[in-house]
């Protein structure tokens, strides 16, 4: 078990982003304080987080959602905590979102405020990208 990896995001610069966006592998590294190639390693084995599909995104930088990260680093700590819940935590503490444990009503709102909102919606996002996000 390796809980570190939790207490390093705690840390970083993304522990009190929302958990639906978006970040690149080096800001993955970064945060947990692991080489680029232990990343892509990764990637190859299926053992580290969640890596969005390459055709989301222009460009060659792999990215990760951070609710994705989040339950991988809960994971490796001995915990099961979907990407869903956390979602749906930082949506009743930022947001006081009443329906927070409602799965359906929770992928909802984060779809809607991706839609709507520059500041959730990366800016990179390729055809096949909107679509996997239900964007269009």
């Amino acid at each position: 078990m390796r809980p570190e990896y939790i207490v390093r995001l705690k840390a970083s610069e993304f522990a009190n982003r929302a958990p639906f966006q978006f970040i690149t592998s080096a800001e993955l590294c970064r945060a947990l304080g692991i080489h680029r190639q232990t990343a892509a390693n990764w990637r190859l084995r299926g053992v580290g987080p969640t890596a969005a599909p390459d055709a989301w995104f222009k460009g060659r930088s792999c990215r990760y959602r951070l609710a994705d990260v989040w339950s991988w680093a809960y994971e490796q700590a001995g915990k099961n905590v979907p990407a869903v819940q956390i979602n749906g935590e930082w949506l009743r503490d930022q947001m006081e979102f009443p329906d927070w444990q409602d799965n359906d009503a929770v992928y909802r709102r984060t779809q809607l405020m991706m839609r709507v909102s520059q500041e959730y919606r990366p800016g990179d996002l390729t055809g096949a990208g909107r679509s996997g996000l239900s964007l269009n």
